[in-house]
């Protein structure tokens, strides 16, 4: 199968991120892997494929570095059609417990970094505009669903909406297309970690505000692939909420 994409991809070893991944090898494209996480990115580029995938160690509170990053993987991969920015960070704290530093970290790494990325991946110089290119965001629908001890968490991923819409309209006469992707809450080894911390009443509450149950990886896998796909070429703007019913 030939390759007919190059997708960069945030937070590449978490459970969302490696689903994106497989999802994008699997319809034929190259992955390039960033996490920081060297031991985890060595496995997921076995689990992927060394025809398929490549593998760079980035950590979002590291902005100096990234343009050095960007120009390696340039030099040893060529230019980039696709960026998708899945890694993130939060801390369940109530508001009077939000430190300053607190709210620089979780801004830092949920928005910052990848608006930084998004700058660097629309200069000619990174990605391939020959070809239509793609941004996806992974937000969350604490962006619009107050929930307690969220208070820096849905403040940053309300502000990586916001700046979505502001450069889906910027970078459309490039060609580059700016969408998010809102999940509720999905199964992975961190959000079952939290569960446990939760217990079994709070846990019953929380399966009873998805008619649908809680998402897989899976689900936003096949949400991000759509978004940078063809299939989408006429799709910009958009916030894709994928909560199995949870805000309806």
């Amino acid at each position: 199968m030939s390759m007919k994409r190059k997708v960069l991809i945030t937070g590449a070893t978490s459970d969302i991120g490696l689903s994106i991944a497989h999802k994008h090898v699997q319809e034929g494209n190259f992955v390039i892997l960033l996490g920081r996480n060297e031991e985890s990115l060595k496995i997921a580029e076995e689990s992927l494929g060394r025809d398929s995938s490549a593998a760079y160690v980035w950590d979002l509170k590291s902005s100096s570095s990234l343009k050095p990053l960007l120009k390696k993987i340039v030099t040893e991969q060529g230019k980039i059609t696709d960026l998708i920015c899945a890694a993130g960070y939060h801390k369940i704290l109530p508001l009077k417990l939000v430190s300053d530093e607190e709210l620089l970290l979780t801004m830092q790494t949920n928005v910052n970094s990848h608006l930084l990325l998004c700058q660097l991946f629309s200069n000619a110089l990174y990605s391939d505009k020959s070809q239509d290119r793609s941004i996806t965001l992974i937000s969350s629908i604490a962006h619009f669903v107050g929930e307690p001890g969220l208070v820096a968490y849905s403040a940053a991923k309300g502000a990586l909406i916001s700046a979505s819409k502001s450069m889906a309209r910027e970078l459309a006469p490039r060609k580059i297309r700016v969408n998010t992707v809102s999940p509720g809450w999905v199964e992975t080894k961190h959000t079952k970690d939290v569960a446990v911390d939760l217990g079994e009443i709070a846990l019953e509450k929380l399966h009873n505000l998805y008619p649908l149950g809680l998402g897989k990886p899976e689900d936003i896998a096949e949400a991000c692939y759509f978004l940078s796909s063809s299939s989408s070429r006429w799709v910009t703007g958009l916030d894709l909420v994928i909560d199995g019913g949870r805000s309806v």
